[in-house]
């Protein structure tokens, strides 16, 4: 299996070989989601690893948890559901990670594809991603390639 990190100042992808044992883990997250809705979050890791993430609101208190363990397949998938009536604004996610035989890291907030917190932007309603409105939330990380996901990782 080869594993590749990205290096957050260029952009760009390049090889390496986990150090101390300590196996790549990455979530793929919604950056923009409407009151009322599901959206699957996926884990990619190594087979095993538990993982713990939170959704805190602009106080830090925890509105959502999400917790599960890597499959076989070094994947799992959950659903982020957010009820009727969920408050608009922005949530931080939290991840924490515990492969096996270790013990429970964090990992930080800005290991993301742009190095920017990774953040949750709740809508009333389901953006329309293609119409002039979109330019609200254009500071989105991904908006430049019509992404609404982004992730955290270990590398």
């Amino acid at each position: 299996m080869s594993w590749y990190a990205l290096d957050r100042a260029t952009g760009e992808f390049e090889p390496f070989a986990p150090d101390g044992g300590l196996h790549p883990f990455s979530m793929e997250s919604p950056y923009v989601q409407a009151a009322g809705t599901q959206a699957p979050i996926v884990f990619v890791g190594h087979p095993g690893t538990e993982f713990s993430v939170c959704l805190a609101d602009d106080q830090a208190r925890e509105v959502r948890r999400i917790a599960g363990v890597i499959s076989e397949a070094f994947t799992c998938v959950e659903w982020l559901d957010l009820p009727p009536g969920f408050r608009p604004g922005s949530y931080t996610y939290s991840l924490q990670i515990r492969q096996p035989r270790r013990d429970w890291i964090t990992i930080p907030q800005t290991n993301t594809t742009t190095g920017e917190l990774a953040v949750l932007r709740v809508e009333r309603e389901e953006p329309n991603l293609h119409a002039a409105e979109a330019a609200q939330w254009a500071a989105a990380p991904m908006t430049d390639h019509g992404s609404t996901n982004w992730g955290l990782s270990e590398y």
